[in-house]
């Protein structure tokens, strides 16, 4: 069969309690027994997965004007979320709107946000991140950066949580 890849990182918490909910369901009675142990063998291998994404650290310009590299964040905080974001997404404006209030709670509790910006043009980014009003980390990457290819971003918004030893402890694609 030609079907396109499926790539198992793309797997979260939530979905994977979801596929066991659907596998626990399934009636072995009504599914000839080979075609059962498979399907329960490949539904464990999917919910069991732990995905194999792993730290890439990039420097990126700041809405400072200079450059933030993102181990030297990251190795500061308990956790980091990066938070994969560009103008026309109206969840990762809503996002950044309405985080801003409990933004001051992260911060004391060693929690920070990277903002990772993707718009076409710099000048969109700077003027939405202050009409948003982001008080976190704010970084441009661009359009079709490496980073995105690195932290496999396809969707928006796209949070990715890493601890300050650079593990990557989950990850979150909204469908909107």
């Amino acid at each position: 069969m030609n079907q396109p890849q499926f790539d198992k990182d793309y797997i979260n918490d939530s979905d994977k309690k979801y596929l066991k909910q659907i596998s626990n369901k399934v009636d072995s009675n009504k599914i000839a027994l080979k075609d059962f142990k498979q399907f329960k063998s490949t539904i464990n291998s999917l919910v069991d997965f732990k995905a194999l994404m792993a730290f890439k650290d990039f420097t990126l310009k700041n809405i400072r004007g200079g450059n933030s590299t993102l181990s030297e964040i990251i190795k500061n905080n308990e956790y980091t979320v990066l938070d994969f974001w560009w103008s026309n997404c109206a969840p990762c404006r809503k996002f950044n709107k309405e985080s801003e209030p409990v933004y001051s709670k992260l911060k004391e509790n060693n929690i920070e946000i990277i903002g990772i910006n993707i718009d076409t043009d710099p000048s969109i980014w700077n003027k939405v991140s202050k009409d948003d009003g982001i008080k976190w980390t704010d970084l441009y990457a661009g359009p079709n950066s490496d980073i995105q290819v690195a932290y496999k971003v396809y969707s928006f918004p796209t949070k990715i949580v890493i601890d300050s030893e650079f593990n990557i402890i989950d990850f979150d694609f909204k469908k909107s």
